[in-house]
């Protein structure tokens, strides 16, 4: 497999009535993907109107989204099992990083 991580950002989720829809507005803002190792390798930095996130990869990893170019640790941070997605909220400027959690 190609041990990659794909990132789909989000400016804004859609708000029926007065709540916010558990869905997300498409076509998405920015589309990114990036090649995971036993190391950990690191996203570009979110665009400055991204507020939500949507990540799926191709193998199981371990991430973690922060403000400085920090790496993911197997085993320790959030686990991330393949071909599934997690959507979630994040700030402006921030980065994600990911490492092959076997």
């Amino acid at each position: 497999m190609a041990n990659k991580l794909y990132i789909k950002e989000f400016e804004t989720i859609p708000v029926i009535g007065a709540t916010a829809a558990q869905i997300w507005n498409e076509p998405h803002s920015v589309f990114q993907g990036f090649t995971v190792s036993s190391t950990h390798a690191e996203s570009s930095a979110f665009g400055t109107k991204t507020k939500y996130v949507c990540i799926t990869s191709d193998q199981n990893v371990a991430y973690l989204v922060t403000t400085a170019a920090t790496a993911a640790v197997a085993g320790t941070d959030f686990p991330l099992w393949a071909n599934n997605y997690l959507c979630f909220a994040v700030r402006p400027g921030d980065t994600l990083s990911a490492v092959l959690w076997s």
